[in-house]
């Protein structure tokens, strides 16, 4: 098991190769993939990272991200009180098809959204599209808030070794 710290009082605890978690992993999987998207090109969901974030006494948030290396994402809440996930929608870029002539890139630099935050509770599991930005709310109390988190990749029916994914390259659980 790998482990990170840093310095705004978050640590991270990489989980997707420890035997000890492979029940709970195969529970998030089959309550996660009743969920997903499906189409002919999809085959079987597989979960290809999960980690352990421990979030100290009085850290601040992490800044808004998202997860790029995958389709899918969850948080698995264990421990904390006040607790939330604030989704953010960002602004989109749509760029001129590669056989057009134009050569212009267009940015919405608005958003029609406004942030939502979601309120979470130890036993919550929130499933959400892995490009969606995201963050955990400051932890303000004296106790440590702990939760786990997923990314999912599905395999492909058609063509598995093929882009747009290679599912050989990540480490899954089956």
């Amino acid at each position: 098991m790998s482990q990170y710290q840093d310095s705004k009082g978050w640590s991270f605890v990489d989980i997707i190769d420890n035997n000890d978690f492979n029940q709970l992993h195969q529970t998030v999987l089959n309550k996660a993939t009743n969920i997903f998207p499906e189409s002919l090109s999809i085959d079987q969901w597989k979960i290809s990272a999960a980690w352990v974030n421990i979030q100290s006494d009085k850290a601040d948030h992490i800044g808004f991200h998202s997860h790029f290396d995958s389709f899918m994402s969850a948080a698995l809440y264990l421990k904390g009180e006040e607790m939330f996930i604030t989704f953010r929608d960002n602004p989109k870029e749509a760029q001129a098809n590669v056989n057009s002539i134009c050569d212009y890139s267009l940015a919405i630099k608005h958003s029609f959204h406004q942030d939502i935050n979601i309120s979470v509770q130890p036993g919550d599991l929130i499933l959400f599209p892995s490009y969606l930005t995201h963050k955990a709310n400051k932890n303000s109390h004296p106790s440590k808030r702990m939760s786990i988190a997923y990314n999912f990749l599905p395999d492909k029916k058609d063509s598995p070794n093929r882009n747009p994914w290679n599912l050989k390259e990540f480490q899954l659980i089956k």
